[in-house]
């Protein structure tokens, strides 16, 4: 008798539960909000809308008790339409591993051959989740999403034949002239005497006016703890501050809180290219500024693919035989020559800035 079915084992709805476990070989900065599926939000098919208001900062209007209620105008809302991104793409599996499946009455046999379809998914799985944190790494850092023409992505803009922009206003990034009236990094970092006190007070007053939203978290590239602690002013802080002194020249890192911010490094947030050369997405003098995160102004949106549920072809009806997975998915499907099996995976995802005003890209060493 058998002790595992082959139709179990490479169902869609088994291969679909562990690939969607979720792990990364790229390094993840960021706050694991930004990715958390189980709070993202899914959506039929690979195109979806969602609302971009200006929240009220206006006070409620006093009235005489008893008298009439005043009309008040809504805020402006606006509908902004996206297409999600989406990766598909397959392995075979070997005949040995395939015929290791078929081995009903070796329990061994059909233990490796099942190892080594988990194995091949983690592999592909670690693929489609790397995808999820570089292209969230290249929207916060760069406030784009850069493709080219084989779907490979890119560290900048060169060669993209397909980007994804998040909007982020002109103001919001470089020097950030948030408010029109001039620059808020007025003076770069690289000099020593630069007030970095005074202009990180004034972008968290700035960001306040502009969206009513407070600023909290710095990501930031290599080179912004050398610059910080060259800073004159700022070393009297490090040298006054045993902890935050310690906190630093233990692992080289910012401490935090630190002005007002917590700082997280991002610069070792590396990917590998089809060419096998490692790329960065992230600048070594920019650090990018964020709320904390909240779906009022950010959403990691999941579209539905539609995979089959058995791995033989099965004779119900076609609504019968598929399921719609949202997110990660994998399935399998036989092949005859050489016999073996296919595994197809993918996901349609995106990370979606919806209040673009909230992030602030400030690019200190001009």
């Amino acid at each position: 008798m058998p002790d595992i079915s082959i139709l179990d084992i490479l169902s869609g709805p088994n291969l679909c539960g562990v690939i969607q476990e979720v792990k990364s070989g790229v390094i993840n900065p960021f706050d694991p909000a930004f990715l958390d599926s189980s709070k993202s939000r899914k959506i039929d098919g690979n195109t979806a809308t969602f609302k971009r208001y200006l929240g009220s900062r206006q006070n409620a209007r006093l009235s005489a008790y008893g008298a009439a209620s005043k009309n008040r105008q809504q805020r402006q809302i606006g509908e902004v339409p996206v297409v999600l991104l989406h990766s598909n793409d397959n392995l075979l599996l070997g005949m040995p591993d395939y015929a290791n499946l078929l081995s009903y009455n070796d329990l061994k046999k059909q233990n490796k051959g099942g190892e080594e379809i988990g194995r091949q998914l983690r592999e592909a799985q670690t693929t489609l989740m790397n995808a999820r944190i570089s292209a969230l790494t290249s929207a916060l850092f760069q406030g784009q999403i850069h493709y080219n023409s084989t779907g490979e992505l890119l560290p900048t803009s060169t060669g993209a034949t397909t980007s994804v922009s998040m909007q982020i206003p002109a103001g919001n990034q470089n020097q950030l002239n948030v408010l029109g009236a001039g620059n808020i990094i007025g003076t770069s970092w690289a000099t020593v005497t630069a007030p970095i006190d005074t202009q990180m007070i004034a972008l968290k007053q700035a960001a306040a006016r502009l969206t009513g939203y407070e600023i909290t978290t710095a990501y930031y590239g290599r080179n912004i703890p050398g610059l910080l602690t060259a800073n004159t002013k700022l070393q009297n802080y490090f040298i006054r501050n045993v902890a935050a002194n310690n906190a630093y020249t233990a692992n080289t890192e910012l401490p935090s809180p630190l002005l007002g911010f917590n700082w997280k490094p991002a610069y070792a947030s590396t990917f590998e290219d089809v060419n096998g050369d490692l790329q960065t997405l992230v600048d070594d003098d920019t650090i990018v500024f964020t709320s904390d995160v909240s779906s009022d102004w950010y959403e990691l949106l999941e579209g539905s693919y539609p995979i089959p549920k058995d791995y033989m072809p099965s004779s119900t009806a076609p609504q019968e035989a598929f399921d719609y997975v949202h997110g990660m998915f994998a399935y399998a499907v036989p092949i005859n020559d050489p016999p073996t099996a296919k595994i197809v995976y993918g996901d349609t995802f995106l990370p979606v800035i919806k209040n673009p005003k909230t992030v602030f890209i400030a690019k200190v060493v001009f």
